[in-house]
């Protein structure tokens, strides 16, 4: 479970057959070779191979499996977006306006981003759900500085006053 979920965490596609992919580049063959290591000192054993695609459909196909695998984590992450639109039109709605959900929101907020980022690292190929979720999480900024505002205006202070 722990080499699948590395697998996962660094962006590599399942071909099948125990067999994973990733492009091949300096950092990914480093990977590959420092997790052999780790499943060889368990007495596992693996083989790493470096594979060409010989044709553009399958080089289209091969494409094709990374962004279905990134485009999985950008509508998880629209999702997540969704929620804090809620939380935000609902805090909106009751004027509930409490520096200590602004806190807990901003939270919300950062986590979001490290997960923007975390999914951008493992997208070799963007496709048009890597731009939906940048302009998604642009959309959170954009509500959160909106509520951000409304809490300190309500307090009688700017947000500049911090």
């Amino acid at each position: 479970m722990t080499v699948w979920r590395r697998l996962q965490q660094a962006g590599a596609v399942s071909v099948g057959q125990g067999m994973w992919m990733l492009p091949q580049t300096p950092n990914q063959e480093r990977f590959f070779v420092e997790l052999l290591q780790e499943i060889q000192a368990q007495g596992g054993n693996g083989l790493l191979l470096v594979a060409s695609v010989l044709d553009t459909p399958g080089n289209e196909q091969m494409i094709r499996l990374f962004q279905e695998e990134r485009d999985r984590d950008n509508t998880e992450f629209a999702d997540r977006c969704d929620e804090f639109f809620r939380e935000i039109e609902k805090e909106t709605q009751t004027q509930h306006w409490s520096f200590v959900e602004l806190e807990e929101i901003e939270e919300d907020f950062a986590k979001l981003t490290r997960w923007l980022r975390t999914i951008q690292h493992r997208d070799f190929f963007p496709g048009p759900q890597s731009e939906e979720a940048t302009r998604r999480l642009s959309q959170c900024r954009q509500m959160l500085d909106v509520l951000t505002r409304s809490v300190y205006t309500s307090a009688g202070l700017s947000p500049k006053d911090e």
